[in-house]
């Protein structure tokens, strides 16, 4: 019941940046460690990920939490997913959070993502010729 609060009050607001503001394209409510009122929020809209505490005992404000922009395809990312690796962790992931750094791309799944060190990691890097030299997944 505590999820479907939590879930619910996701889906009720619109999310984005100024004059881009819609309906999520999906949420997710995760538990917490501790407590069973506060869930961890994942809302995903087209350009980005945003996560937040929510708390089921009070009203939520849409413009709170954690804000990541998906990044934008280039041909070192299209080399790095379609890689094996990636698309094996890809079929895994049920929300994947795909990041650039430089010359490599980190894929994780929000289900996994704490505060200090993220698990089922995936990560490839890519040389400036577009060629994949590593591929690496760790849990």
């Amino acid at each position: 019941m505590l999820h479907a609060r939590a879930v619910g009050m996701l889906e009720a607001h619109v999310y984005g940046y100024e004059g881009a503001k819609r309906a999520p394209l999906r949420v997710a409510a995760f538990p917490g460690p501790a407590n069973p009122l506060a869930w961890k929020g994942l809302v995903e809209g087209e350009e980005f990920y945003q996560t937040m505490t929510v708390d089921v005992r009070e009203p939520l404000d849409p413009a709170r939490g954690d804000t990541q922009f998906k990044p934008e395809r280039s041909p070192l990312l299209e080399a790095a997913l379609a890689t094996r690796t990636a698309r094996e962790f890809g079929a895994f992931a049920r929300y994947p959070w795909v990041r650039v750094e430089g010359n490599r791309v980190v894929m994780t799944d929000f289900r996994f993502v704490r505060e200090r060190q993220s698990a089922f990691v995936c990560v490839i890097e890519v040389a400036d010729s577009g060629k994949v030299e590593e591929e690496r997944f760790r849990f």
